[in-house]
């Protein structure tokens, strides 16, 4: 089912993102450890520690960048700010109580943030709007083209539209390559043009005017096999960034590789990629 619900946030679990302010791209770790690759690295929850804040919390599962710095998002919403980004507000802030945060998604002027629960609900932050929210079970990832909308994208690969975010497609439609699948974990877009999805086995699916520059799916690609992707990140239409959850990153396209962290012991796996 392909739906656009107009009424009302990864890279969460399967974050997803845009093109960052950055050349570069970052991991994040369930424990709010935070990992850089030409890009600048402005703190953290976990580990590293320090300058980490050293904090015991494993409930990490989105990172949205900002100009020159990042946010955090936890599963009950509760946010830290890093570098040039401004804390907007959370929803423990609000006096809201929840445990199914998935990812989140900032503005393009970085003045504010969408958080997106996995029934579906989204909040807003700062100079976010609120357009919308989708009644699911299995929302995965929220990535925003601009200020003026956002994408909601569910395991299954089906995508809610709102805003000025347009529909180009989902893997709901029957006869699309990813028809059938329940293993979407992220998406990324450059701009309101197109979309893509990742699956946890990291096939990657593109709709509206992006082009598709690989996936593990790829007889030479040397992720072939894997099943612990997370997330994708895009730093522009020429390619993207798929990360696994033991701290790989695959590059495809023009997107160009910066390292990962698989020579480490990860305290917690990785969560999200921006």
């Amino acid at each position: 089912m392909f739906a656009s619900i107009v009424a009302t946030g990864i890279v969460g679990i399967g974050q997803s993102s845009a093109a960052s302010a950055s050349t570069g791209y970052r991991l994040e770790g369930g424990d709010g450890s935070l990992y850089a690759f030409h890009a600048t690295y402005r703190g953290s929850v976990g580990f590293p520690s320090p300058p980490g804040l050293g904090l015991r919390v494993y409930n990490f599962v989105g990172l949205a960048s900002a100009q020159d710095g990042y946010w955090m998002v936890q599963s009950t919403g509760g946010i830290f700010v890093f570098g040039s980004a401004q804390k907007y507000g959370s929803l423990p802030g609000r006096g809201i109580k929840v445990d199914n945060i998935v990812g989140m998604a900032a503005t393009a002027d970085f003045g504010g943030y969408w958080m997106v629960s996995s029934t579906g609900t989204v909040y807003s932050f700062g100079d976010a709007r609120s357009f919308g929210g989708a009644r699911a079970t299995d929302i995965v990832a929220i990535p925003s083209p601009d200020s003026g909308g956002y994408w909601l994208v569910g395991a299954d690969g089906s995508v809610y539209t709102f805003g000025d975010a347009k529909g180009h497609g989902s893997c709901s439609q029957v006869g699309s390559a990813c028809h059938g699948l329940t293993n979407i974990v992220g998406a990324a877009s450059p701009d309101t043009g197109g979309y893509w999805l990742v699956s946890r086995t990291g096939q990657v699916f593109a709709f509206g005017n992006v082009r598709r520059h690989g996936s593990c799916s790829g007889a030479q690609a040397s992720c072939r096999g894997v099943t612990d992707i997370v997330g994708i990140a895009a730093p522009g239409r020429g390619g993207y960034w798929l990360a696994g959850a033991n701290g790989s990153v695959y590059q495809f396209g023009t997107a160009q590789f910066f390292g990962d962290e698989t020579s480490a012991s990860l305290p917690r796996p990785i969560v999200a990629i921006s």
